[in-house]
């Protein structure tokens, strides 16, 4: 994340006069492909209820003839007849669908299905060599996100908007979280996008369906004006079929590039509707800006915000009373360069003083020449890397750095092109104590369970706590082992020291603890054997100095949305209403910042950034319940590596399986809808558990495994678990192999969910 400062904000007596806002639906079909009716009709029916309809049918019905004529062709026909300047324009497109994704191409006759090319790579050739106008449609997970928005620089030309909304149910989120999100996934690897929302439509309710809406800013009502406010990215998408919103710098509005990039810039932002405007926030690439809660139905305001490099957006995303919502598109301020930097991420969550890390991005060429640049790295002004990088016209290069012996602090990283700076990069290191625990693990050691536990509590102090693998032999860059003794019972030759770890343990200059174990023979000889100093069990937190944490008691249930999740609020109201006569509150988020809840609930989540992660290993730590779920490899739906990277990080050792768990003698309607104890559970995955900490809370007796998804991955499990809990230290946490909170499953699963909730 960037670095952000906010100089002020301005609130305006005086407002601007908006500029011509016409409201329109780009998304919609007819019987051209499986929709009702014909275009004709759509157009004819939809002008009493928008400015703007495109009609988009899907490309793979168009080998079909109609009287020997291609239904694009007689699409663009109808509406050129439907458009009325001044009253009414109809847009003529078509919907590629594909695994990968669905894309809409407007104003071409000329078209490209999935039989003809499904792949990515093809589809955005055609649309280059055709040099039309496209939009990622509805980006979620169950139609694609296009390889999570793999940038192609020179399709960036042509893939102009972006769905942040679709549907054409006439109560319902359009807006929604998933979507949303990934609005920020596509600006963030360098997507130039602007903002729209799609009903979709497949019944002939073309514009009618809901209140949702693209606002598209224009000169007039005419086909030109219109096509060119689209290319120019002019477009807000809204819930709300008639509001007015003013984003702007200066001349640029909602949609522009600024390449003369200022050191500040006056943001200006203005609300019109009925409906009362409660809360607004501007987002940049590096975060949120500033969040408001205006409470009126008119509102303008100036803020003054510092531009920190030579790549930067900003948008504003507002909320209405009734809850409907509205988003701009972008501003960006991008440096007059053919060279940029993004997609910038580190690949340690948490860092300490003294250690390394990797900083990996993308780097490419926007011009169509090729170009040799100067490339510079600085690390707080120090600079770390230097070379010269050549490209071919619209290349881009995956690259990566090490940052080596980390200083305590702020780091920003900043990336020049020829002297421009084009990006930069902020990460936080913490204090490191300068030692590293080793705790020995291997000897049917006794107190385990608690040493674990205290693990937060030494990493708080800065201690890093390793724990030993294999042989009690490698102690390099250790300062202090603790031996606790063996435990009685256990195999006799488990607890016995080897020749050679007792030669390194004799050779070890740091200090070494010795713990006592219950079994008092191997005490004496593990004494006699080392040279370490005794401390008794509960002695241990005041020998290092540990100081605990306080469980956090708020009345907050958090629920992660921004990260393409299983179930939003549409299909948690059960559990809401629930959680709201408990006393308590649900909160959705659509980032992991620093959490104040009593629980934090992530389901089948993906994309998370290493500060979100970092932020959830520092929450459960402190005393907080996370529960994760995950699901089944069914279509690719399960996001294990993204959900196992948080189990990673928590240094818990269950994982989340590649597979599917069917059951032929438990199960509710199908062998995939599995019944476990009573709990219902929708086509999940099972738990791989090694964590001799893991409390097993649902099995299966009669339940086995599949590798659905035919990729190989699928790990074989010689128990069917499904739900385990683990904690560390005064938290815990809680991995489901699916989440059970849906409205589908909640009446079911109500006494477990209250169970793994509230106590």
């Amino acid at each position: 994340m960037k670095k952000v400062l906010i100089i002020s904000i301005i609130l305006l007596g005086v407002f601007l006069a908006f500029p011509n806002i016409y409201y329109g639906n780009l998304h919609a079909h007819t019987s051209y492909s499986d929709g009702s009716l014909f275009p004709e009709d759509a157009y004819n029916y939809a002008k009493n209820y928008v400015d703007v309809q495109a009609i988009t049918d899907h490309a793979y019905y168009f080998t079909q003839l109609i009287d020997g004529k291609e239904k694009p062709y007689l699409t663009k026909i109808a509406a050129e007849n439907a458009t009325i300047p001044g009253k009414f324009v109809a847009l003529q497109g078509f919907e590629w669908t594909a695994g990968i994704g669905h894309i809409n191409v407007y104003e071409s006759i000329e078209w490209i299905s999935r039989n003809i090319d499904g792949s990515l790579d093809g589809f955005f050739k055609w649309l280059i060599e055709q040099k039309k106008l496209g939009q990622f449609n509805h980006p979620i997970k169950t139609f694609g996100t296009f390889n999570d928005f793999e940038y192609y620089p020179e399709a960036d030309l042509y893939m102009n908007l972006i769905e942040v909304g679709n549907g054409n149910w006439a109560l319902g989120d359009v807006i929604s979280e998933e979507m949303f999100g990934n609005y920020f996934v596509a600006l963030n690897k360098g997507w130039h996008l602007g903002a729209t929302v799609g009903q979709d439509n497949h019944k002939p309710n073309w514009g009618s369906a809901n209140e949702a809406r693209t606002g598209i800013i224009a000169n007039n009502l005419t086909y030109e004006d219109i096509m060119d406010a689209l290319w120019k990215r002019h477009t807000f998408g809204t819930e709300d079929k008639n509001v007015k919103v003013d984003f702007s710098y200066k001349d640029y509005i909602m949609g522009d590039i600024v390449n003369d990039v200022p050191s500040t810039a006056i943001l200006h932002f203005e609300y019109e509707d009925s409906d009362v405007l409660t809360y607004f926030v501007l987002y940049s690439q590096s975060g949120t800006v500033v969040e408001f809660k205006p409470n009126a139905s008119k509102f303008a305001t100036d803020i003054e915000v510092s531009i920190p490099d030579g790549y930067e957006w900003y948008f504003i995303y507002a909320k209405q009373q009734d809850t409907n919502e509205i988003v701009t598109s972008p501003i960006w301020f991008q440096a007059n360069s053919k060279v940029f930097v993004n997609n910038v991420r580190k690949n340690r969550a948490k860092l300490f003083s003294g250690e390394n890390v990797g900083i990996f991005y993308e780097i490419y060429n926007v011009s169509d020449e090729y170009v040799n640049v100067e490339f510079k790295v600085l690390d707080n002004e120090r600079e770390i890397k230097k070379e010269e990088i050549s490209f071919k016209p619209f290349e881009k290069k995956q690259k990566n750095i090490e940052i080596s012996d980390l200083n305590e602090g702020e780091h920003v990283v900043k990336f020049y092109i020829d002297n421009i700076l084009v990006q930069s990069f902020v990460f936080n290191v913490e204090k490191k104590s300068g030692k590293t625990v080793l705790v020995d693990v291997l000897h049917e050691n006794d107190h385990i369970d608690y040493l674990k536990s205290l693990s937060p509590l030494f990493e708080k102090e800065g201690y890093k706590v390793l724990y030993s693998k294999r042989m009690l032999n490698n102690f390099e860059n250790v300062d202090i082992i603790i031996i606790p003794t063996p435990k009685e019972g256990g195999f006799e030759f488990s607890k016995d020291l080897l020749p050679q770890e007792l030669k390194a343990l004799n050779e070890f200059t740091g200090e070494i603890i010795i713990i006592p174990g219950s079994d008092e023979k191997y005490l004496e000889v593990y004494k006699e054997k080392i040279n370490g100093k005794i401390v008794e069990i509960d002695e241990i937190k005041s020998f290092f100095k540990l100081k605990e944490v306080s469980k956090p008691l708020t009345n907050k249930v958090c629920v992660d949305v921004g990260h393409l999740n299983d179930y939003g609020p549409d299909k948690l109201v059960k559990f809401e209403q629930f959680i709201k006569e408990k006393g308590l509150k649900v909160e959705y988020l659509k980032k992991i910042d620093v959490l104040d809840c009593r629980v934090l609930i992530i389901q089948n989540g993906k994309d998370f950034s290493e500060q979100e992660i970092s932020n959830i290993v520092d929450y459960v730590n402190k005393g907080g319940k996370l529960i994760l779920t995950s699901k089944s490899d069914y279509s690719d739906g399960g996001n294990t590596k993204d959900m196992n990277k948080i189990l990673e990080n928590l240094g818990i050792d269950v994982r989340f399986n590649d597979d599917q768990v069917i059951d032929e003698v438990n199960n509710y309607g199908a062998n995939y809808k599995i019944l476990v104890d009573g709990i219902r559970m929708y086509s999940p995955c099972s738990l791989i558990v090694n964590d001799k900490n893991a409390e097993i809370l649902l099995e299966s007796k009669t339940a086995s495994t599949e590798d659905k998804d035919g990729n190989n991955d699928a790990i074989p499990v010689d128990r069917v678990i499904l739900g385990v809990r683990v904690k560390i230290g005064s938290g815990e946490v809680i991995i489901l192999g699916k989440s059970i909170f849906s409205d589908y499953d909640f009446d079911f699963n109500k006494e477990f969910i209250e169970k793994i909730i509230l106590n």
